[in-house]
């Protein structure tokens, strides 16, 4: 992360973009922490961790996938986020499993 903390990348549920804050969402505690940076950048940081743009200011830790549904994912905590029609496409297409089926 930017300002120096790490993140286990274990307990890293989703990170989600807002007014330039990235927001980032661990399974513990319901703990959110907030670094000012790109959602982009993250994106090349975490793809070797399983991570996958669902939407334009999502990213999902794929191993806390629960449910996949046409325009939502609900994570093992309960959290749903949204997933828009191009990252679907775009998953479906490079023949990503959790994607296949819907």
């Amino acid at each position: 992360m930017k300002n120096g903390k790490i993140l286990n990348t274990e307990n890293l549920l989703y990170v989600n973009s807002e007014n330039h804050n990235l927001y980032y969402h661990l399974d513990i505690d319901d703990n959110v922490e907030v670094v000012r940076d790109t959602l982009s950048k993250v994106l090349e940081e975490l793809k070797e961790f399983g991570f996958l743009k669902v939407h334009r200011s999502f990213l999902v830790n794929e191993k806390k996938i629960a449910v996949v549904s046409t325009k939502t994912i609900r994570l093992v905590n309960g959290t749903e986020v949204p997933l828009s029609k191009t990252c679907k496409d775009q998953l479906q297409n490079s023949g990503h499993q959790l994607f296949q089926a819907i």
